[in-house]
């Protein structure tokens, strides 16, 4: 189990089984995925990155998953989850997500300290949304 201030392990093999599965959902569900940039972001990422979404839905896991891969290919992805959500959706701890307990001081210093071991890392992506 991941502890605070850890980097969660990711599991490749689910990472390609889930990447196919929601570009199947996504390809039936959506329209379109847009990204507001002046050029590809893949280019100018030279270290870790950050990426901030401004909409916060149930899919964020299957559209952040997307961007990773379509974008940031050469990047290890992670982002954080409501803990009572990734209790239910246990899986996707192994696709990069990390438990964070909502509304509460100890879970804003756990974030921060899973933020702070995964950001040090020239190839690993922090992705969050509101």
């Amino acid at each position: 189990m991941k502890t605070a201030g850890s980097v969660p392990k990711i599991s490749p093999a689910l990472l390609r089984f889930f990447g196919r599965y929601s570009n199947g959902y996504l390809r039936r569900h959506f329209h379109t995925v847009r990204l507001l940039a002046e050029e590809s972001p893949a280019r100018v990422a030279t270290g870790p990155i950050v990426v901030f979404s401004n909409h916060a839905a149930w899919w964020d896991p299957l559209i952040l998953l997307f961007v990773a891969r379509t974008f940031f290919p050469e990047h290890a992805a992670y982002g954080p989850m409501a803990a009572s959500a990734l209790s239910r959706y246990g899986f996707f701890k192994r696709l990069g997500f990390f438990p964070v307990e909502t509304g509460t001081t100890r879970g804003a210093a756990e974030f921060l300290r899973t933020a702070e071991a995964v950001l040090p890392e020239p190839r690993h992506a922090l992705f969050l949304t509101p």
